[in-house]
C-alpha cells in the first residue's frame, strides 16, 4: 500500500485496490445469486427431475446446511492455506460445482452438486470482508465494507431477474450455466490481486466443536424438514378427502319462509340431475 493511498481518497487507490474491489464484489455477487436463483426455477427443476415437492426441496434445504457447516471452517482454512488459494479454490470450486447443477440427470446429482455449491461458496463472503479490510486504508475501510454489502445484496436481488430471463430463452438448466463465464472472470481477478495474499501459519481448530455444531445443523434442518412435509402431506390428504366426490353427501338442509318449509333430502347420487331431480324436493 502506497503512502499516497493511505492518505488521499477514494481516487488515489491504485489498480491493484480496485481490482481487490472488483473480485471481492463480484464473487459476493455470484454467491448472492445462486440463493434466490434455486428457488425461482425450483418448479422447473421438479418437473424434469419428476420429483415431488418434498423431494425437491432438499436441493435448497442442504445448500443451507452445508453453507452453515462450512462456514465456521473459513479462518482456519485461510490461514493453512493462504488467502489467495482459499479464495481461488474456493470460486474454482463454486464455479465447477454450479456447472455440475446445470448438467445434473437426476435428483441425487443435483443434490450433490447443491452441497458442494453451498460448501465451496461459505467461504465467499467473509473472506471478501477480510480481504478488504486488509487492502484499504483505515478511513477508507467504510467505503470498502458499502461496496462489499452493495455486492452481497445486489446478488439476491438480480438473480432472479436474470435467471428468469435465462430459463424463459433456454431452460432451467441456462440459469446456472450464466454463473460459469463470471466465476472465470473472478477467478481470473483473484489471481491478479491476491498475488501476495500466499503466507501461510498453523491454526488450531476446534475440531469436537466443529462436529458437535455440524451435528446440531444438520439434525435441526432434518427435522425441520420432516415435519414441514408431514404437515404439507397431512393438508394434503384432508384436501383430496374434501373434494372427492365419492365419499360426499349432501346434507339435510332447511329453507324456512314462513309457513312452508322447503327440504333437500340426503343423497349420494353422483348425477346433478338425480341430486336435483323434483322428487326429491319436499314441501
Amino acid at each position: 500500500m502506497s503512502a499516497t493511498a493511505a492518505d488521499g481518497g477514494i481516487f488515489s487507490l491504485s489498480g491493484r485496490q480496485w481490482l481487490t474491489l472488483l473480485m471481492v464484489q463480484l464473487s459476493n455477487m455470484l454467491f448472492g445469486m445462486t440463493i434466490t436463483l434455486a428457488n425461482l426455477v425450483l418448479p422447473q427443476m421438479r418437473g424434469t427431475l419428476s420429483a415431488t415437492q418434498d423431494e425437491i426441496s432438499w436441493v435448497i434445504t442442504l445448500n443451507l446446511v452445508a453453507t452453515a457447516v462450512a462456514t465456521p471452517m473459513t479462518g482456519w482454512l485461510s490461514s493453512r492455506l493462504g488467502w489467495r488459494n482459499l479464495m481461488f479454490g474456493t470460486v474454482l470450486g463454486f464455479t465447477v460445482s454450479s456447472f455440475l447443477c446445470g448438467i445434473a440427470n437426476s435428483l441425487e446429482t443435483l443434490i450433490l452438486a447443491r452441497v458442494a455449491q453451498g460448501m465451496f461458496g461459505a467461504p465467499i463472503m467473509p473472506m471478501g470482508q477480510a480481504i478488504l479490510l486488509a487492502t484499504f486504508p483505515r478511513h477508507l475501510q467504510p467505503f470498502a465494507l458499502v461496496m462489499w454489502g452493495v455486492g452481497a445484496v445486489f446478488g439476491p436481488v438480480v438473480g432472479p431477474i436474470l435467471g428468469a430471463i435465462a430459463t424463459e430463452a433456454y431452460d432451467w438448466r441456462a440459469a446456472f450455466f450464466m454463473i460459469v463465464p463470471a466465476g472465470i472472470c473472478a477467478l481470473t481477478c483473484i489471481w491478479f490481486a491476491l498475488a501476495d495474499y500466499t503466507e501461510r501459519t498453523r491454526v488450531h481448530f476446534d475440531w469436537i466443536g466443529f462436529l458437535a455444531l455440524s451435528t446440531a445443523i444438520n439434525s435441526f434442518s432434518i427435522a425441520a424438514s420432516g415435519s414441514t412435509g408431514s404437515t404439507r402431506a397431512r393438508s394434503s390428504s384432508a384436501r383430496s378427502s374434501v373434494d372427492s366426490p365419492s365419499g360426499s353427501s349432501w346434507r339435510t338442509a332447511s329453507l324456512r319462509s314462513g309457513r312452508s318449509s322447503i327440504r333437500v333430502s340426503s343423497s349420494t347420487a353422483t348425477s346433478p340431475s338425480e341430486r336435483f331431480s323434483p322428487s326429491s324436493w319436499a314441501c
